[in-house]
């Protein structure tokens, strides 16, 4: 695989893309951040046509050259840019948000809140519900559930392990009610 450090330290393990991807509903999924591709790899492994977006092009070329090796190149299309601004332009049944969490400090931090994810994961949360019939978003372990509220109705959240070890939540989310 083609790896940076960066995407290295976020790259999503496999048998926990296999978990998340179980609960993604429809055939399509967008996801809004890409890095090397180890989600979108993940999503097309099971099944998914993804759109995969990121801001750094070297980066996508890591992810499609990597989506080569997996053999599912076919299943996603890349694109360079900002999903804030690319979201609103896009449709598909689901929404595979997993948004920078600052790095390896932010575990350092007592709680994180939605304002911590880079960009405001509220406002990017917000945007994708209005485009899809599901939005899954990864959430860390420090992650002050109480933020969650609003949604309390249209959302379920999971606990991923990777062996014995929590390595995160996923939250998902209820979306729009039209198909895409």
């Amino acid at each position: 695989m083609r790896i940076d450090i960066e995407g290295l330290y976020s790259l999503a393990q496999q048998s926990i893309m296999d978990q998340i991807s179980a609960l993604i509903v429809g055939d399509s999924v967008i996801d809004a951040f890409c890095g090397v591709g180890g989600s979108a790899i993940g999503l097309a492994r099971a099944g998914k046509k993804v759109i995969s977006i990121d801001s750094n092009a070297e980066r996508i070329e890591m992810a499609k050259y990597n989506a080569t090796l997996f053999g599912v190149s076919e299943q996603i299309e890349f694109m360079v840019g900002n999903s804030l601004k690319l979201l609103p332009t896009l449709h598909a049944d689901a929404i595979f948000l997993d948004p920078p969490w600052g790095g390896p400090d932010y575990s350092k931090q007592r709680k994180f809140y939605f304002k911590d994810f880079a960009p405001n994961g509220r406002e990017l949360l917000e945007i994708s519900l209005a485009r899809a019939r599901q939005v899954s978003l990864r959430l860390p372990k420090n992650f002050e559930m109480a933020e969650l509220e609003p949604y309390r109705d249209r959302v379920k959240v999971t606990q991923n392990y990777l062996g014995e070890k929590l390595m995160h939540f996923t939250a998902y989310f209820e979306g729009a009610t039209y198909a895409a």
